[in-house]
């Protein structure tokens, strides 16, 4: 379209209307991008405890209620959505994600090994090793943001973030 033959005031105005939605345009965009690099307000570090239960017939449960121990865990959400752990002193990487209260971590490795490289073995009750370890650990998240746990046959974990 040519503008040289629009009266000035109608060429100015034009020429603003498009600078102004280009403007909008590029603010939008900017704004988008923002928010997609945004991190997460769970994104930091998580410090856990477990606690072992009492009067389960596991091995493992027993063995940690016998000594009253309790383990230490952490944990890392990155904002990219992966995640490093140290869950009772087993070490697993993976990606994270958030559906309201529920936090899910995904393994993607196990102590270093990924899914398709951990060797195809039983635990002593049949079940598959690698179904097991690789399996999701699903987290409650507190209503303030600040707590997540996990409870199974072994115990609950409890996390806070910014804990050391």
């Amino acid at each position: 379209m040519k503008v040289d033959r629009y009266p000035r005031w109608m060429q100015d105005l034009l020429k603003a209307t498009l600078l102004g939605i280009g403007g909008i345009g590029l603010a939008s965009v900017l704004s988008l991008m923002l928010l997609a690099c945004g991190s997460s307000p769970l994104a930091g570090n998580w410090s856990g405890v477990v606690k072992p239960t009492t009067g389960k017939s596991t091995a493992k449960a027993s063995q940690y209620s016998e000594t009253k121990q309790t383990l230490a865990s952490s944990l890392y959400l990155n904002s990219d959505g992966s995640y490093k752990a140290k869950l009772q002193e087993v070490d697993y990487a993976g990606d994270w994600g958030q559906q309201g209260q529920t936090v899910t971590l995904t393994p993607k490795t196990y102590m270093g090994i990924d899914r398709a490289n951990f060797p195809k073995t039983k635990t002593p009750t049949g079940s598959d090793t690698v179904n097991q370890l690789y399996k999701p650990y699903v987290l409650d998240l507190a209503a303030d943001g600040k707590t997540m746990t996990h409870t199974d046959d072994h115990g609950t974990t409890i996390f806070t973030l910014g804990a050391s």
